[in-house]
């Protein structure tokens, strides 16, 4: 004979004369114990200790390849229409900025000094006109320190003609060099007029070539970056090496983001215009 048992949740029908012990117990919970949290919450710092530094990073690159794509945007549309306006820049005139006073250790790019600022103020006050800017004080950037890719620092970099574009960047106008150069059409034959030096403000408070700060040539009729596969002054294989702590370590960086729109050359040394694009 058959007999119904009732719990209070549930009904169950056993065989009479049986015993019976699966009753239903509401009230029951499961949970983790407290060394469980702990060691789940360890794993999590763990992973997270390992992996928020380097999004952080990447995120940073990104936000810098867009920033430098933009400038160097600003930059063509602005060398367009001060040629239209005022001709191609070898017939500004302009007058001679530096004069070579040493040697680069281990190499023979010159170190400079800048002996008249007048030809390098021109060219900022006709690019200026075609960039909203504040224009900085001579003396705005004695106390930035200014450092290669390896964080040595670097002495002599200090641009006296200078200007802040609306979102911060600082773009600085380098030396203007001999006439003869300036005439040349391309930075193979080593013809160019001047430069223009791109500064990124950041927390660290420095000027650090190929990671803040970059740089472009002023042909007489055009901008292009530093460190192109034809770029002699400034080639990527050196002058962008992580690993190769020099004074212009750094400074053939800037096509290399501008073009791949990768900072890889930070984390790798085996990227090449011909090769290897990303480490991987």
């Amino acid at each position: 004979m058959l007999k119904k048992i009732f719990s209070k949740k549930k009904v169950f029908t056993l065989a009479e004369g049986t015993s019976y012990s699966a009753v239903s117990d509401s009230n029951r919970k499961i949970a983790f114990t407290l060394a469980e949290v702990l060691i789940t919450l360890g794993i999590i710092g763990v992973v997270a200790a390992l992996t928020v530094p380097t999004l952080v990073s990447k995120y940073k690159e990104k936000a810098t390849v867009t920033k430098l794509k933009k400038v160097n945007s600003i930059l063509s549309q602005a060398m367009l229409s001060v040629v239209n306006e005022y001709g191609t820049i070898d017939t500004w005139n302009l007058a001679v900025s530096s004069e070579t006073i040493d040697k680069e250790e281990g190499s023979d790019a010159p170190i400079s000094a800048i002996i008249d600022d007048t030809g390098m103020r021109l060219m900022l006050l006709r690019f200026g006109k075609y960039l909203k800017h504040e224009k900085l004080d001579p003396t705005w950037g004695d106390n930035i320190p200014v450092t290669n890719m390896q964080g040595v620092e670097i002495t002599n970099q200090n641009w006296p003609a200078a200007m802040k574009l609306e979102d911060g960047t600082i773009l600085m106008v380098g030396g203007i060099v001999a006439p003869s150069k300036c005439q040349k059409g391309s930075i193979t034959e080593g013809g160019y007029c001047s430069s223009i030096v791109v500064w990124f403000p950041d927390r660290s408070g420095k000027r650090i070539e190929g990671i803040n700060q970059f740089d472009f040539f002023v042909m007489k009729n055009r901008i292009l970056p530093w460190g192109l596969p034809d770029d002699s002054n400034n080639p990527f294989d050196t002058n962008c090496d992580i690993t190769n702590n020099y004074r212009r370590s750094g400074r053939g960086c800037t096509a290399w983001v501008l073009y791949n729109e990768n900072m890889d050359y930070l984390h790798c040394n085996d990227l090449s215009w011909n090769g290897k694009k990303k480490c991987r």
